[in-house]
């Protein structure tokens, strides 16, 4: 029931945002299903509720918007494309522009790895075959314990 009334409200919110908009209901309907729960507990707090309710409408609207663009080809005006890709020069794809450093991030990001590893298993063997400073031990036979015989056996 709840989820109806969010839906029937949105259409409402996309349609004062977009004179055309498209409401991808299914996605819609099926984003709010799992959170109407979510909803119904945080009805205790008015605040939380009023703001739960505004971030949802506004996730909403942006998804709804976003997925009629990707999903129907709605094509976008250049103040949407703006906002939603913070790309001023109004690009078709501003994107792209990362598509050469997310693979050569990988390729970083196991090399670091692999240094990791290694300076970790050196580490690990140094300390098995007793290439470590070796501590000496207190003396505890219950003398007078000063800086000077701490350590110093007698």
């Amino acid at each position: 029931m709840h989820t109806v009334h969010f839906v029937n409200i949105f259409r409402f919110v996309l349609f004062l945002h977009r004179k055309e908009a498209i409401i991808l209901t299914g996605y819609t309907l099926n984003y709010f299903a799992s959170l109407d729960c979510l909803l119904l507990i945080l009805m205790m707090n008015s605040f939380i509720t009023t703001v739960s309710g505004l971030l949802i409408t506004y996730l909403t609207v942006l998804t709804t918007i976003i997925y009629g663009e990707s999903i129907h080809g709605v094509p976008l005006t250049k103040d949407e494309a703006t906002a939603l890709t913070r790309d001023k020069f109004g690009r078709v794809e501003p994107d792209s522009l990362m598509n050469g450093f997310f693979p050569v991030w990988a390729v970083i990001q196991l090399i670091l790895g692999g240094i990791f590893i290694v300076v970790f298993l050196l580490g690990v063997l140094c300390y098995c075959l007793g290439f470590r400073e070796k501590k000496p031990e207190p003396v505890t036979d219950g003398e007078d314990q000063t800086k000077e015989n701490l350590y110093t056996k007698k």
